[in-house]
């Protein structure tokens, strides 16, 4: 299995996560993103917070495929106290009413969503995310199973 990083947009400085602690591993069960720039991508990194977001749309179309490895969190978002770091008006960020967290469960060359030290994604996952967002596609990096990433020569 080729397995791929992608380099996504962090609108979000940092997730507040909501654990249930009484299942093994523990499961989470919200979490609310704290942003500093809008929204302008389904699947965003908010940073410190070390987790991935994704928009109403992309939920419903991931929910619809047969992906491994991944399971949607409900989720809300929230306007930074940093939000003026970034932008003239906290006011003015455009954060969308219906988010959902990923939270990673797979592992690497048998799940299509994985993590190691990274988010890593199995090819038929990054093309059906390159498929609806062609700018991820600059952004895409074959890695190993490890995460790290594969070079290879000029001449490939």
């Amino acid at each position: 299995m080729t397995l791929y990083t992608l380099n996504l947009p962090v609108p979000a400085d940092n997730a507040r996560k909501t654990w249930d602690d009484s299942t093994d591993p523990r499961t989470l069960i919200s979490a609310v993103f704290s942003f500093v720039a809008p929204v302008t991508a389904e699947l965003f990194d908010s940073g410190l917070g070390a987790l991935i977001g994704v928009t109403e749309p992309l939920a419903a179309a991931l929910a619809a495929t047969d992906f491994t490895g991944y399971r949607l969190v409900p989720a809300s978002g929230e306007p930074s106290e940093y939000a003026g770091d970034y932008s003239e008006d906290r006011a003015s960020l455009s954060i969308p009413e219906s988010l959902y967290a990923l939270q990673i469960h797979g592992r690497p060359g048998i799940d299509d969503f994985a993590a190691t030290y990274r988010l890593v994604f199995s090819e038929r996952v990054c093309d059906f995310l390159c498929s609806r967002d062609p700018a991820l596609s600059a952004r895409r990096n074959e890695v190993d199973e490890s995460g790290r990433m594969i070079r290879r020569s000029v001449s490939d």
